[in-house]
């Protein structure tokens, strides 16, 4: 689509190991049975038909009727947008974490065409050369793409709006960028605009430039003047990312709200102020919108999945059968129970019966969002959960049955979207977020700042050893404080490089830590070096310890070695399913979640 994602996926993004993509050849996992859906990222339906093109989980997928049933597409590596040719139904392009690729049969196979970075917008100019969003503005003329010089350079593009000879494009960080002559030159267009982070942006009526909508971190905009001036939205202060029209009735407005989805019967001059997400949509994030493009039906592509309503009345319903492409960003078990949790973009997946049937739960996440990127449960109380993702730690005193927010830290202090990690000891609470660590010492009721480092550090992963030290996994590597002391410190000698995902401690002291060139060890005590334990070509997500096996789950697929990383074998069926997170049930079986791919389970060998 035209349209894409300003905040894209939370966590890291997953790498596909050397762009093998598509059957994984024989397997000793089984998958386990969730629900319909997963984490939507965009959508397009095209014109004349009932085809709708869709991308759930970094996985495409195509129907024939409308949404009712969907049909998985030929794979890439992990897609993020899909452009439709509206004149013909079997062309269409998508954008994925390492370039862009066009279909011709339908999305049964793609082809390459771009590979010089992640592409999160496309469009297809007046002229049908393609526009590409990546960092900075691509056109692929005649088959060949080159780079178009903008005020973009540099900078991310999400967005895209095409109408006529004019386009508008949306980036993170370098504002809005204007052409009039079919995109071949842009200047900037930023006039009425402070933010320079914006999001959707969309025309009000088809091929006509002069009003266009807009959604920035300060909130929804209008311009009558095909972009050139722009103009706060009454009561549109909480607008963000994606924003659409109904091409057959330009008054009607729907945009993305930081906890919902706003409406607007005047063009997107003023929006009503009501939140229009219903409550089956699970509190979910939602990251597109598209009309049908004869107006009326409208699709949504959300956390929880792909919804579609008939009319300007917005009665959401579930149009995902036929998909299931859940991403699973962190699994545990319940300590002493057959209990597995898992943390979703669209809150908490729980299975009672050790992975055998499962269901969502985030009822009291109503008013903010169920974006989960971790979830914990304290060791000496099972009957609470700990989760958090986008900017909110939510606890339960009932198993994830109900949630409230811990309002104890505010969402500025959490960092926007970035709660990667949360971990315990005794009543002592850990929380890692985009820049720092946040600790509380009573259950939390009150926290306190620990920054790793002086500059910010992303903290993937921490752990906390039985002696009370901690260990920091994090974009700049390796980082420990010790019980006894207050400060942390890097663990520079013969460190992994940054970024670090993953750090584990062994039974006899060994502490293993993940990241983008495999898995290294040490000893716990101070003065130690690290020291490389294999999987150098490999990124590592995660790390998991069982007696004398270390299992990773990598950008490959799943490994294992019992020679302390001296050989590592492959565990065969999931090299192209993106492995994200390990556990061990009550019987002692490896349960894996995968990024788009849901959860897989097989006898640990």
């Amino acid at each position: 689509m035209t349209l894409a994602t300003a905040c894209g996926r939370l966590g890291f993004d997953p790498v596909a190991g050397d762009d093998v993509v598509g059957d994984d050849g024989p397997t000793v996992f089984t998958g386990l049975v969730l629900p319909p859906g997963g984490e939507a990222f965009d959508l397009e339906p095209v014109a004349g038909s009932a085809i709708v093109y869709a991308v759930v989980g970094g996985r495409a997928f195509r129907s024939t009727d409308g949404g009712a049933q969907w049909t998985e597409c030929g794979a890439v590596p992990f897609a993020l947008r899909v452009t439709a040719d509206q004149a013909a139904s079997n062309h269409a392009y998508l954008g994925d974490i390492d370039g862009a690729y066009e279909t011709i049969d339908s999305c049964a196979t793609w082809t390459k065409i771009f590979d010089q970075g992640e592409v999160t917008a496309i469009g297809i100019a007046s002229d049908g050369d393609v526009l590409l969003g990546s960092n900075g503005m691509w056109r692929r003329h005649a088959g060949v793409v080159t780079p178009i010089a903008s005020p973009a350079d540099g900078h991310q593009v999400g967005f895209l709006a095409i109408a006529a000879d004019t386009v508008i494009a949306t980036t993170w960080g370098g504002g809005v960028i204007r052409s009039t002559d079919g995109g071949r030159t842009f200047a900037p267009a930023n006039i009425g605009l402070v933010d320079p982070h914006s999001g959707g942006i969309t025309f009000s009526a088809p091929g006509n430039p002069m009003f266009a909508l807009l959604q920035t971190d300060d909130g929804a905009f209008h311009s009558s003047d095909a972009g050139q001036t722009w103009i706060p939205a009454t009561n549109g202060q909480e607008g963000r990312d994606s924003i659409a029209c109904d091409p057959a009735d330009g008054s009607f407005v729907i945009g993305s709200t930081w906890h919902g989805m706003m409406r607007s019967t005047d063009g997107g001059v003023s929006f009503d102020g009501t939140n229009w997400r219903t409550s089956n949509m699970e509190s979910a994030w939602i990251s597109d919108y598209a009309f049908a493009p004869g107006g009326g039906r409208v699709y949504a592509a959300t956390g929880a999945g792909l919804f579609v309503a008939s009319d300007h009345g917005l009665q959401w319903r579930s149009t995902h059968n036929g998909i299931s492409a859940w991403t699973i960003e962190e699994l545990t078990r319940v300590p002493g129970q057959n209990v597995l949790l898992a943390a979703t973009a669209a809150g908490l997946l729980r299975s009672d019966d050790g992975g055998a049937s499962w269901s969502v739960h985030n009822s009291g996440m109503e008013m903010r969002l169920s974006t989960l990127l971790t979830v914990h449960v304290p060791e000496l109380d099972p009957s609470r959960v700990l989760a958090g993702g986008a900017s909110y730690l939510w606890q339960s005193t009932d198993r994830g049955d109900t949630f409230v927010e811990n309002t104890a830290i505010s969402v500025r202090e959490l960092d926007d979207w970035t709660i990667h990690v949360i971990r315990s000891r005794l009543s002592d609470i850990w929380v890692g977020t985009g820049t720092r660590l946040w600790h509380s010492e009573d259950g939390g009721s009150s926290w306190m700042a620990a920054r790793v480092a002086v500059e910010d550090r992303i903290v993937y992963d921490l752990l906390i050893s039985p002696a009370g030290d901690k260990w920091v996994a994090t974009s700049g590597g390796v980082y420990v404080v010790r019980a006894s002391e207050g400060a942390f410190s890097p663990t520079d000698t013969g460190a992994p490089r940054p970024d670090t995902y993953a750090v584990i401690r062994l039974d006899d002291g060994t502490i293993l830590a993940g990241g983008i060139d495999g898995v290294y060890a040490r000893p716990e005590a101070s003065g130690s070096t690290w020291e490389p334990a294999g999987l150098a070509s490999e990124e590592v997500y995660e790390l998991l310890a069982a007696g004398d096996r270390w299992i990773a789950a990598t950008s490959k697929g799943v490994r294992i070695t019992r020679d302390r990383g001296a050989t590592w074998a492959a565990i065969p069926g999931l090299a192209t399913k993106r492995p994200s997170s390990l556990v061990l049930d009550a019987a002692g079986n490896l349960v894996v979640g995968t990024w788009g791919y849901g959860i897989f389970r097989t006898a640990l060998p």
